[in-house]
């Protein structure tokens, strides 16, 4: 069997079955909107090629490496977010990205979450929210508490025992399936008012309202329970000691990038593990600059210094794998597996039975011993952001104190930004008018069981 090294960089996209998972779900027409600008005919369009892609990308490189470099302006940590920028709307949106059935089919979506009622906020609420913001209350505790036991020791890598999570994990999922969402409270609506997330959960799912609908409210119940963007850098400082996980930059398109490092991962570890992916994609989807229609991430996992042993006994990693694909549906722009060893094949072979055909395609196996293999990547990724130890000028290693402080600061100022956007969302007539709606809805489900139980 060849190592991977040995090979083409190719699409690891080969494989004949695979379900729903792995940032995909039902992808029919899924593919990049920073790319080439959608058909306009047919109520979804024709997905480009990756040539095209590739073509598009290049198009964006000046421009994107321009501005993504001068926000990056500490280079020990990651990129910090776009705080001045309220949520994107069609209509601020560049008009290249969506044919107009596209942004019918965006605007009908629009439509049904602002049927929404909003719920009045209560004082429990809102001191709630406050302090997850300031790391108050511990979003790992509250992970531990809702997450399926077989998440409690396990690492962000395991896929060892995958084959198992489609019997015994499906059945712990409905076991544990959040509450349907009928009604938005303030923050889910500050998250959901944002006519990009939604054409992001339209392309994944073909275009079809409602399908796409439906996993935004899948979404909306697993964000009320799971809370991902009140997970604080208290939460997960200690996990990140080991440097596996960390944001760095932006790839050439202006996707941010967020490096992995199985090597420097022991095998074993809490559930924080998976808090901490989760909290590296939130920040990193802070940092994109929506506003050009980037929404999607750019993983770059370096096997340098993995062993077989470092595959854990678990299966944490379908966990994650579930949650990305289902509540961060199509965020994957590509991936790159850097140096993997030659018996890491076996182990993506079983991946690949488990990841969608398109999310498969997304991936490239790469060695830094390959120089066409570092020229794709250099082209792919300004070589500032790409470490020296894969063929790319960044000589910085990830530096924990450093690249922390930074983190507490970028967070700090994102939850005051985040406070004030939701103040001025309240102070919005037309939301108001919803939150009326449903105080009207509960007092009369009130009155009509106070009438029920009467007339028992």
């Amino acid at each position: 069997m060849a190592a991977p090294h040995e090979r083409e960089p190719c699409p690891a996209g080969d494989v004949s079955r695979g379900s729903s998972g792995g940032f995909s779900a039902e992808k029919s027409g899924a593919a990049s909107v920073s790319a080439a600008p959608p058909a306009s005919g047919g109520t979804g369009g024709v997905p480009p090629s990756h040539e095209e892609k590739d073509k598009a990308a290049d198009a964006e490189q000046g421009d994107a490496t321009e501005q993504s470099q001068s926000r990056a302006a500490n280079p020990r940590g990651g990129p910090p977010p776009l705080l001045a920028k309220p949520a994107p709307r069609l209509s601020d949106l560049p008009s290249s990205l969506f044919s107009p059935e596209q942004k019918a089919k965006v605007e009908e979506l629009r439509r049904r979450i602002d049927d929404l009622a909003i719920e009045a906020e209560t004082s429990v609420s809102a001191s709630s929210s406050v302090a997850q913001e300031n790391g108050g209350t511990s979003a790992d505790a509250v992970a531990q508490k809702q997450a399926p036991e077989r998440t409690r020791s396990s690492s962000w890598f395991s896929w060892k025992s995958a084959i198992s999570f489609s019997s015994t994990a499906k059945e712990d999922e409905k076991k544990n399936m959040p509450q349907e969402v009928t009604t938005l409270q303030w923050e889910e609506l500050l998250w959901v008012d944002d006519d990009l997330l939604l054409s992001r959960y339209l392309r994944s799912y073909g275009w079809n309202v409602a399908e796409a609908h439906k996993q935004l409210l899948r979404t909306l119940a697993w964000r009320r329970e799971r809370k991902p963007q009140s997970i604080c850098p208290a939460d997960v400082i200690d996990v990140a000691q080991k440097g596996s996980i960390y944001r760095r930059g932006f790839d050439a398109a202006g996707r941010a990038m967020v490096y992995f490092k199985p090597g420097r991962d022991p095998g074993t570890s809490s559930a924080s593990s998976q808090q901490h992916i989760l909290y590296t994609v939130e920040r990193a989807i802070q940092s994109l600059d929506r506003m050009q229609g980037r929404d999607q991430l750019v993983f770059l996992i370096d096997f340098n210094g993995w062993g077989i042993s470092q595959i854990p006994n678990t299966d944490v990693s379908m966990e994650i794998v579930s949650i990305l694909n289902d509540h961060y549906t199509d965020v994957l722009a590509e991936a790159y597996i850097v140096d993997a060893p030659s018996y890491f094949d076996a182990v993506w072979r079983l991946v690949s039975l488990m990841v969608h055909p398109e999310t498969a395609k997304k991936v490239l196996f790469l060695s830094s011993r390959n120089p066409d293999h570092v020229e794709e990547l250099r082209r792919k990724i300004p070589p500032g952001y790409l470490e020296s130890c894969i063929g790319g000028e960044c000589e910085l290693d990830y530096e924990h104190d450093a690249y922390w402080e930074e983190e507490q600061k970028q967070f700090a100022a994102f939850a005051d930004a985040r406070r004030e956007a939701l103040q001025r969302l309240k102070s919005e007539e037309r939301l108001q008018r919803r939150v009326r709606r449903c105080q009207g809805d509960t007092e009369r489900s009130v009155e009509e069981a106070e009438a029920g139980e009467r007339e028992a």
